[in-house]
């Protein structure tokens, strides 16, 4: 990413609509994704990790790598020469977490339908987005076409229009969803008698956990790559509210020792990649519990990702 941002390498290819290429390609590049995925969880196949079970090993993996995914996002708000610094308060984050010495993974559970939408047509309405971003990360913003869609919300074609103009204003209502559900959770963690750590692994914790319940998933971020530049930015700055209000958090955190001194900038945006990748938890991870989820896949970024 540093070189690109330099002028000294092209640009790195998205992978967000593998899902979308047609065989024999997609079995070609699925296989060289998962031949690279396989090698990143070597490093979680050493003696003294012998504790980790496979489904564990795979999810730390899956967050490991969707944070040099979404790095690319974020990272050209800072200049090149600061890349190496970055790197170091990433890998301090990676190995030692969030929470301060002593502290324990103990998030306080969410009423998750309280999260969702309301009755009468607001709910209708949830409905119909939520089918739309099910098939959207299944299948990938250019795999999922209008006939698809339609089709999997049981609707014609006609009514896919009255509710929205095009497909991209259907993305759109997607991420909106998403990033209300996300505000709501923030604001009810902030709610919470306790200090921020407790706060902001209970926000974790729901949100994963929403993740994999019925009112589940939310919208991979993977789909910004198919949207005009304009729409694109949009979200992504929509995106770095959500993030921005989780650094304020942290920020409060450290101020009072319940977190430990790292980046909140940074440390915000690797916990947003987390929980947006959580989407894809029961497919990277087959059997998993929506309980179980949160000690899964958020505590290692929360706890660090070589703590037991």
């Amino acid at each position: 990413l540093r070189l690109t941002a330099v002028g000294e390498a092209p640009a790195l290819p998205s992978l967000a609509d593998v899902r979308a290429l047609n065989n024999p390609r997609r079995a070609e590049v699925v296989e060289a994704f998962m031949a690279g995925f396989r090698k990143v969880r070597a490093l979680f196949e050493a003696p003294e990790l012998a504790w980790l079970g496979r489904g564990r090993r795979t999810a730390r993996t899956h967050m490991l790598l969707e944070q040099l995914f979404w790095a690319a996002a974020w990272l050209p708000k800072y200049d090149p020469e600061d890349y190496p610094r970055i790197c170091e308060r990433m890998y301090d984050i990676l190995i030692g977490g969030f929470a301060a010495p002593g502290a324990e993974w103990a998030p306080i559970p969410a009423p998750l339908a309280e999260l969702a939408a309301g009755e009468g047509q607001e709910n209708g309405r949830e409905t119909f987005l939520l089918a739309a971003t099910r098939l959207i990360n299944a299948r990938g913003y250019k795999g999922a076409s209008v006939d698809k869609i339609s089709a999997e919300l049981n609707v014609t074609k006609g009514s896919f229009y009255h509710h929205h103009d095009a497909k991209d204003d259907l993305v759109v209502a997607c991420f909106d969803r998403t990033f209300e559900v996300m505000r709501r959770v923030q604001r009810l963690a902030m709610a919470l008698p306790g200090d921020q750590w407790t706060r902001l692994s209970s926000a974790a914790a729901a949100l994963t956990e929403y993740q994999l319940s019925e009112y589940g998933p939310l919208l991979r971020t993977s789909a910004l790559s198919a949207l005009p530049e304009a729409i694109r930015e949009e979200q992504v700055a929509h995106s770095n509210r959500v993030s921005d209000r989780f650094a304020s958090m942290i920020s409060d955190g450290i101020a009072e020792g319940s977190i430990r001194p790292v980046d909140p900038a940074i440390a915000a945006q690797m916990l947003n990649a987390t929980l947006n990748a959580g989407a894809e938890l029961a497919f990277w991870v087959p059997g998993v519990t929506q309980k179980a989820a949160p000690s899964v896949f958020a505590r290692p970024l929360l706890m660090g990702v070589f703590i037991r």
